[in-house]
């Protein structure tokens, strides 16, 4: 749960903050509540950290998609990234095999930092031992990062940014 210091006001039930590079805005994607088997929240916020504090919605899952775990024995990731000029940032909802613990297919959404506009959506297979998503420093690829610690051997997934 994100919480304003000052106000002591909710401010998103999520994740992880990642953090653009010049420190103003941050993406919070929901997180797996390993007790209810589903996600915390349905969206995924934008929220700014500098100055008036504000939220927006930038994403919603679907509700069928909020529950992996009730029916299919799956949990769920999400992850965020934000390129390294600010200009577009990503967000990724895999689903995780309970008996395995292998990551199998998920989502892959690309935005536009300076309206929030999606501009591209990917469905496909992530690594198996999935755990972190990054851009390159050029910024022209979105990696889904293989953890190298549980994976014998590494495979990320180099996805290019063509615009």
């Amino acid at each position: 749960m994100i919480i304003d210091i000052e106000s002591g006001k909710e401010l998103a039930d999520g994740g992880d903050l990642t953090v653009s590079p010049n420190g103003k805005w941050a993406i919070v994607p929901p997180w797996f509540s390993w007790q209810s088997e589903c996600f915390t929240d349905t969206r995924t916020f934008r929220i700014t950290i500098q100055g008036r504090i504000e939220t927006k919605v930038v994403d919603t899952m679907d509700k069928k998609e909020s529950c992996p775990g009730v029916e299919s024995q799956k949990s769920g990731v999400t992850a965020a990234a934000v390129s390294r000029d600010g200009k577009l940032y990503a967000m990724v909802r895999a689903r995780r095999s309970y008996e395995t613990g292998d990551t199998e297919d998920g989502l892959i959404k690309l935005f536009n930092s300076s309206d929030d506009k999606e501009i591209a959506s990917l469905r496909t297979s992530f690594p198996r031992h999935f755990h972190a998503l990054s851009f390159t420093m050029s910024g022209k690829y979105l990696v889904l990062e293989d953890s190298m610690e549980e994976a014998k051997i590494k495979k990320d997934l180099w996805l290019r940014i063509t615009q």
